[in-house]
């Protein structure tokens, strides 16, 4: 291929990644981070190409290069228009929610100015929020403290409709995505693919989904009924009382570890996420961002690994010293987190556990070999991290049978609401005080030596294995064309990861 042909299909691909990006951004339920991530490695690639007159004329600095015109640079910027108003509306929407799930956002009190008590105000989003969870009047009803009427009558006065309204799917797109959920977590449940529907907003009876997995895989209940658990008793008083974290190694031969978090009181998942390393700043930024999201709880509780130094420090510094801000001990007795992490590795990380000594077996992955590691990472890096999302999502929205049937998001959000009646409608660090018993999340174990080395678990850093900026412009461009080749193939296929290989190996080696 001469280099006008490559300047041409470079500009043809620079094009199609541009119009998709243009489409995604439409789509409400998109990842804008993602976006963001792939605007920003598309801008960087245009910007090489008009600084070095193309490929064709690397080196010329003929800033005229007709292949980039200022169309191509206004679509840049009306992309990034779109997400930053996409961002600010979801800004919003997240703010109002953390307020209602936290308690915050309750019903006000309006003087009439006639005889009688005052008109009570029910704002209708928080109506909508209440309902979208799940939610029944009488249960709204107590937790705005309202008659069941008040919550009718307002419900009324937005078109709003309580009965559970069932999506409108046919057995087909249903069946095929339950199919799919089955294919990434085969060992789910018919609560857990329930709670996967009900985040994806699909609400169907729970007969269709037993029926429709019962024909995709026929001995699936009898093998569950061979793993059952023998469970611990546990109890906290509400949510943000104790938050269970910890890191799971399973994936420390190909360098990643997952972190995760949970609520004691609800089990919700407050974070779960892959990382390359196992530092304290990682798990300290993942720790801030889950407080930002729901609220800063009472005490934690991890085992006795430096990565929670800066967890450690930081609920001492806020929550106070000489109140078990924050206990340490064996991972045994984090029985919360302990237990996640069964579901977790059966659900996700064993797919991914097998599917990378297949690729050593096949002579296609080296563990010590940073560009085998880098190349991993690259390709299922994001896509580990978006099943542990979906897994999260899954989790919080499925129904506990030990939890009176509700999920761990519907009764973190009453718990919230039943702490809040206790303190002017706020979570005061009072209210956690007055009712710890002197027990409470007891281990009888040394506390933790921040300065103990022994006990760090260090992943080693995968280096870069590009020499120049041209190099990581190409890789990019390349992995974008393989990516779109591929994006046919099964969820398992490897074929991406074999062919981004060998384009790694050709880029560096010329």
């Amino acid at each position: 291929m001469n280099t006008s042909d490559l300047d041409s299909s470079l500009r043809n691909e620079l094009g199609k990644r541009f119009e998709y990006l243009i489409r995604c951004t439409q789509d409400v339920s998109i990842d804008t981070d993602l976006i963001e991530h792939q605007l920003d490695s598309l801008c960087r690639d245009i910007l090489f190409l008009r600084e070095n007159g193309g490929v064709g004329n690397r080196g010329r600095g003929d800033a005229s290069y007709s292949g980039i015109t200022d169309e191509i640079v206004d679509l840049c910027l009306k992309s990034y228009h779109i997400v930053n108003e996409f961002n600010k509306s979801r800004d919003q929407n997240e703010s109002l929610q953390m307020d209602i799930m936290n308690g915050r956002a309750r019903r006000t009190e309006e003087p009439t100015g006639q005889r009688g008590r005052p008109r009570v105000m029910i704002a209708e989003g928080q109506l909508k929020f209440l309902l979208g969870h799940g939610f029944t009047i009488p249960e709204i009803a107590k937790l705005l403290h309202v008659s069941p009427r008040t919550v009718s009558y307002r419900l009324q006065s937005f078109n709003l409709e309580a009965k559970l309204k069932y999506t409108d799917i046919d057995d087909y797109c249903l069946e095929a995505e339950i199919s799919r959920v089955m294919s990434l977590f085969p060992n789910a449940g018919e609560r857990s693919i329930q709670g996967h529907l009900q985040s994806k907003k699909i609400v169907v009876q729970r007969h269709r989904v037993r029926s429709i997995m019962q024909s995709i895989n026929p001995h699936r209940q009898q093998f569950r009924r061979l793993q059952t658990i023998r469970r611990r008793k546990y109890s906290v008083q509400s949510p943000l009382s104790m938050w269970h974290i910890d890191g799971n190694h399973k994936l420390i031969r190909w360098r990643l570890v997952v972190h995760g978090g949970v609520d004691g009181y609800s089990r919700l998942i407050v974070y779960l996420q892959a990382s390359p390393n196992n530092l304290s700043s990682t798990v300290m930024k993942l720790f801030d961002e889950a407080v930002q999201k729901w609220g800063l709880p009472s005490r934690v509780r991890s085992d006795l690994g430096v990565e929670n130094r800066d967890v450690a420090e930081f609920m001492l510094n806020r929550r106070g010293t000489g109140r078990r801000s924050f206990i340490t001990g064996k991972s045994v007795h984090n029985s919360r987190i302990e237990r996640l992490w069964r579901d977790v590795f059966e659900a996700v990380l064993s797919s991914y556990y097998q599917l990378f000594y297949h690729l050593e077996d096949s002579h296609l992955l080296d563990p010590s070999d940073d560009k085998d590691i880098y190349i991993l990472h690259y390709v299922y890096l994001s896509k580990l991290n978006g099943m542990l999302t979906q897994f999260s999502e899954m989790w919080n929205n499925h129904k506990i049978r030990t939890g009176g049937n509700k999920s761990p998001l519907q009764l973190f959000i009453m718990g919230m609401h039943a702490a809040a009646d206790y303190h002017n409608n706020m979570i005061a660090n009072e209210y956690f005080e007055q009712r710890v018993p002197q027990d409470f999340g007891a281990d009888y174990e040394e506390a933790l030596q921040l300065q103990d080395e022994d006990r760090a678990i260090l992943v080693p850093t995968v280096s870069d294995p590009f020499e120049s900026d041209h190099q990581v412009s190409l890789f990019e461009i390349k992995s974008a064309e393989l990516e779109e080749q591929c994006k046919d193939n099964p969820f398992w296929d490897t074929k991406y990861y074999t062919l981004l290989r060998e384009t790694l190996q050709s880029i560096i080696n010329e």
